[in-house]
């Protein structure tokens, strides 16, 4: 029950454990039976004056004490109050109240000398937690228009957890906080109370406290970090790397043996906020350390290079619709200076090409990077057993039945091809896989290739081609020494022509080629190949960067296992997921084929964004009691991100669960594929639903055939 009265200004006492200066160096926590110390009261005094309280004592003396909010207390002993909020205020009024009792003549302005004796108060009888007298202040101080240091705030949110087990819930309704804000302060303060366990630790000031908040912001330093919902951080290096980086440390002189310290290599939040841009850039990262200067590593960062360069270009591309738009007005000598610009983007795209000629280990540059019309047709004019094979009627879900070795996997294996153009390293690494071969080996892959390869396709109205041959190298300068043959893929997209080729020798191989371009971002999940732990770190983080990893974890929560709380990738021992579970925490390893397959599959979508994605056998490893949940997923990811699915399946039940799950059974294209034993080779026919689900329960092929 709260209680509104007067008391002495006597009865009153400063808290010595104000959130005011509770972040200052010299302040050590004072226990109850000593508030009503006088040395005790006099240090706080102290620390309220270093804050500044000369503006208000003129205030009280211009216009008199204003009780515009009532001083907040909380009653210690009988008559004996603790001021809970308003110590700047009772602080003032006591110093004016002591130098009245000295000198009755001391100058007091407007304040009336009853106030001493009739200061209002409020309290709350018989409130006896300390957690109701901190939400007091977090009200005034947090949600309020008197706000503390962020870093003060910060504290009493987390003691309010820590100290006063108070939930998240009651926390946020408490003091009017938004669940953003709760979790932003919640994984600050576990940053901080890391790096105060580290060697760094007695560097840090409250003042920091912005460069910490904004660094546990950004999704990409907490995942670099391995930052977990229960703000654990379990990459325990990159932690002591970041602690390197904003803190000053000391080097030797090695000539003269002094000691000397470098400042912090980041020391602001702007540079906090930046280092994300960075932080998968491990050659920028090393330029920072080296020189000890963010600046230098921001400099040199590919990333902040293409960011800046595709800005420009989105620039430049807003500049001439606003030209098109003014298209009537372009004369004779506008036109000449159209001409000019054109052929400056000439001279620079042709400086591009020359500079590609020495780009061995470049990053694929990509034709088609947004929402497009995707793959509307598909011929593999010679494919393994696939011949003369055409497909047209395509759609946002493709699928692909038939029963084993009807050549559904190769068909996945030729898309993949096609969009990949003349990327080498996706042929190399896609025969690797398929032979489930840790390291591809030249003899082996000599032997298996044995005829060219030739594919087509349009994609957004433009067609494609991917033809792929091996010979064997004339040439007379050729090290003829341990050399097996040379495999050559010419391609083209549109009017642009590319190559590329790598002659095979018997314990390595070299690689040739002036540029790598794709057709779009793609993906490629099998049950049956070796996963790449690479592409799977690219996966997840792109998973993040595209806020689709919580849906896949709610998906799994829901369907699969309520007590799972997150899968993060780890690299603290090797590369892996680790499963934080309600009560344990394993590997994903542990789990059953089922949820590794479903979380593998999800990831790979962020991966395939406005392109596609290649699914073998969708239904291997996977409950029949989950395919219509998971195949509703998959159509949920497919429209959010705009990945066009092609996936193969000889599991009725597979296509039951794409026409049962009732969702944009318009967006799915369903396709048999069946080997005409006369011909000798497979053709496909486009079905119905109905007659794929009988052809398959069947096992045999069309009739008439």
């Amino acid at each position: 029950m709260a209680i509104q009265e007067t008391t002495n200004i006597n009865n009153l006492f400063l808290d010595p454990n104000n959130y005011r200066f509770i972040d200052n160096s010299d302040y050590i926590h004072i226990e109850d039976d000593k508030f009503f110390d006088k040395k005790i009261q006099q240090i706080s005094y102290n620390f309220l004056e270093e804050k500044g309280l000369k503006e208000l004592e003129e205030s009280f003396k211009e216009n008199g004490y204003l009780p515009v909010d009532i001083i907040q207390v909380k009653e210690i002993k009988d008559n004996k109050f603790l001021v809970v909020e308003g110590n700047r205020r009772i602080a003032i009024l006591k110093k004016l109240w002591n130098k009245y009792e000295q000198d009755k003549s001391v100058n007091l302005g407007k304040l009336d000398l009853a106030i001493f004796k009739e200061i209002p108060i409020t309290y709350y009888k018989d409130v006896e937690d300390e957690a109701h007298h901190l939400v007091v202040m977090g009200l005034k101080h947090i949600s309020g228009n008197k706000k503390w240091s962020a870093y003060n705030q910060a504290l009493l949110v987390v003691n309010l957890q820590k100290q006063h087990n108070m939930s998240d819930e009651k926390i946020i309704k408490s003091l009017a906080i938004s669940r953003q804000e709760f979790i932003k302060i919640k994984r600050a303060i576990a940053l901080i109370d890391d790096y105060k366990k580290s060697e760094f630790g007695d560097q840090f000031k409250s003042s920091m406290y912005s460069i910490f908040q904004t660094l546990t912001y950004a999704p990409k330093i907490r995942y670099w970090i391995d930052l977990d919902d229960n703000m654990l951080i379990h990459n325990k290096q990159n932690r002591d790397r970041l602690f390197y980086w904003i803190s000053e440390v000391e080097e030797k002189d090695d000539e003269t043996g002094e000691i000397f310290t470098k400042d912090r290599i980041i020391s602001t939040s702007t540079e906090a906020k930046n280092l994300a841009k960075i932080i998968d850039d491990e050659k920028a990262l090393e330029e920072m350390e080296s020189n000890r200067s963010f600046a230098q590593g921001f400099a040199i960062s590919k990333n902040v290079k293409e960011d800046k360069l595709n800005r420009l270009l989105k620039n430049i591309e807003n500049k001439l619709i606003e030209i098109d738009d003014f298209s009537s007005l372009i004369d004779r000598k506008r036109v000449d200076k159209l001409n000019i610009l054109t052929n400056k983007i000439e001279k620079i795209k042709q400086h591009q090409k020359e500079n590609l000629f020495t780009k061995i280990n470049q990053e694929n540059e990509t034709f088609m990077n947004f929402k497009s019309k995707g793959l509307s047709q598909i011929e593999i004019i010679n494919y393994k057993k696939l011949e003369n094979f055409k497909i047209e009627k395509l759609n946002r879900i493709n699928i692909f039945a038939g029963i084993n070795n009807a050549g559904k996997t190769s068909l996945l294996e030729a898309i993949s091809l096609l969009v990949n153009q003349n990327d080498i390293y996706h042929f190399l690494d896609l025969q690797r896989r398929r032979a489930k071969l840790i390291k591809l080996n030249p003899l082996w892959l000599n032997n298996e290739l044995l005829e060219d390869i030739e594919l087509r396709g349009i994609f957004n109205y433009i067609p494609l081609l991917v033809e792929i041959k091996k010979q064997k190298e004339e040439s007379e300068t050729l090290n003829k020494e341990g050399y097996l043959s040379s495999i050559d893929i010419n391609a083209s997209f549109g009017d642009e022509t590319l190559s590329s080729s790598v002659r095979l020798y018997e314990e390595k191989n070299k690689k040739h080629y002036k540029s790598i371009k794709i057709v779009c971002n793609n993906s490629y999940s099998s049950p049956f190949s070796i996963q790449n732990k690479d592409d799977l770190e690219k996966h997840y983080a792109r998973a993040v960067n595209k806020d689709i990893l919580n849906d896949i974890l709610d998906f799994i929560k829901e369907h699969i296992d309520p007590q799972l709380k997150d899968i993060r990738f780890t690299k603290e021992y090797i590369e892996t997921f680790k499963v934080n579970h309600q009560s344990f925490t394993i590997d994903l390893s542990a789990f059953g084929e089922g949820l590794q397959r479903i979380f593998y599959i999800a990831l790979q979508f962020a991966s395939a964004e406005n392109g596609v994605i290649l699914i073998d056998e969708l239904e291997n490893g996977l409950h029949y009691t989950l395919l219509e949940s998971f195949t509703h997923f998959i159509q949920e990811l497919a429209i959010k991100l705009n990945v066009q699915v092609f996936l193969t399946t000889h599991s009725k039940e597979t296509i039951e669960a794409f026409v049962s799950n009732n969702f944009e059974n318009e967006d799915i294209s369903f396709n048999l594929m069946v080997e005409n034993k006369r011909e000798n080779r497979v053709k496909i026919i486009y079905s119905s639903s109905d007659l794929l689900i009988k052809e398959l329960e069947e096992h045999q092929e069309v009739r008439g055939w």
